[in-house]
C-alpha cells in the first residue's frame, strides 16, 4: 500500500513540473542561445530618447567601448518595478565598470516619461534612463514582457539574456561575465 502512494505521488510531482515550469533552470541556456539569436541583429538599429528629447542609436559609434547592460522595464508592470531596486544597487556597485542602459518602454499612454520621471524621484534611483519613443521593443525586438535584460561585451557581443528579475547577486554574476580583464 505505502509503495502505492509513493508512486502516485512521484506521478504527481512529474505532473506539476510539466504544467509549472520546473524545467525552466535547465532550459535556460537553451532558450537563451535562440534568444540571442533573434535579437541580436536588430538590437543596434533601435532609438532611444533621454527625458530631454535627446536620441541614440545603440549602434553608435564609442558606446561599445566598455560593456553594456541594457534593462528594459515598464511603469505599468508591476513584476519590472519589484526588480529596479537590485538594478540601482549594481548600477552604484558597477556603474564604473559597465554603461548603464535602463530603457523605458514608453508607449505615451500606459508608460510616459511622467510615470518613469514620478517614479526615480519616488525611489530615489539615479541610474540612467531612456525611453522608447520609437516603439523599438514591440517592433524592432518584438519584446512583449518586462523585465528583459541584455549583457554586453564590448564591441556590441551578446552574451546573455534575461526576462525575469535578477538580484543583486546574479546582476553581478552576469556583469563579471562581461567584463573583461
Amino acid at each position: 500500500m505505502k509503495k502505492r502512494y509513493f508512486a502516485i505521488i512521484c506521478a504527481l510531482l512529474l505532473v506539476c513540473c510539466g504544467l509549472f515550469g520546473c524545467k525552466k533552470q535547465q532550459n535556460l541556456e537553451e532558450w537563451e542561445k535562440e534568444e540571442i539569436s533573434r535579437v541580436r541583429y536588430s538590437l543596434a538599429s533601435g532609438i532611444y530618447y533621454d527625458a530631454y528629447g535627446n536620441f541614440f542609436q545603440l549602434a553608435d559609434n564609442g558606446l561599445y567601448e566598455q560593456p553594456i547592460v541594457i534593462h528594459f522595464w515598464a511603469t505599468r508592470s508591476p513584476i519590472s518595478l519589484e526588480g529596479l531596486d537590485a538594478w540601482q544597487e549594481a548600477y552604484e556597485q558597477y556603474g564604473d565598470q559597465v554603461q548603464f542602459l535602463m530603457i523605458n518602454a514608453y508607449d505615451g499612454e500606459s508608460d510616459t516619461i511622467e510615470d518613469a520621471q514620478k517614479l526615480l524621484e519616488e525611489k530615489g534611483y539615479t541610474f540612467p534612463v531612456y525611453y522608447d519613443r520609437e516603439g523599438n521593443l514591440g517592433g524592432t525586438l518584438m519584446i512583449k514582457e518586462f523585465p528583459y535584460s541584455l549583457f554586453l561585451k564590448t564591441h556590441c557581443q551578446l552574451e546573455h539574456v534575461r526576462n525575469f528579475n535578477l538580484t543583486l547577486e546574479q546582476i553581478g554574476e552576469l556583469i563579471e561575465d562581461i567584463v573583461e580583464e
